[in-house]
């Protein structure tokens, strides 16, 4: 089911820089969101929609991912250091100079979640 078009634009124009750190923010859709520099660091975003928003530099150090799904997302220099990342969609995201020290990653890669993401 895709979202109403005043839905969609009010996603898209979501303040960047937003503060979310160390919330419950479960099953949210962020779908075509501006998020650039926001900011969830601790947070819990399990089982949430990222897929074509805009994240780049965003801070998710810390926060738990699970679930969550970032497809085509724009993720150049996203911090995830110490996020947890289990069953995280990333296909076709942008990663150029994203940071994933210390996380915990497991991908479902037979489904290919990770397939298609672009790096440096």
């Amino acid at each position: 089911m895709s979202p109403n078009p005043d839905e969609a634009k009010s996603q898209e124009s979501l303040v960047k820089g937003l503060v979310l750190s160390k919330r419950d923010l479960c099953n949210q859709d962020f779908r075509r969101a501006n998020l650039k520099r926001a900011k969830f660091v601790k947070a819990v975003l399990k089982n949430c929609q990222f897929d074509g928003a805009n994240c780049r530099r965003a801070n998710f150090s810390g926060a738990d991912l699970s679930g969550s799904s970032f497809r085509n997302a724009r993720l150049q220099k996203a911090n995830f250091r110490g996020a947890l990342l289990k069953d995280v969609n990333l296909q076709g995201a942008r990663l150029e100079g994203a940071s994933f020290d210390e996380v915990v990653m497991k991908w479902l890669t037979e489904n290919g979640y990770f397939h298609n993401a672009v790096g440096d």
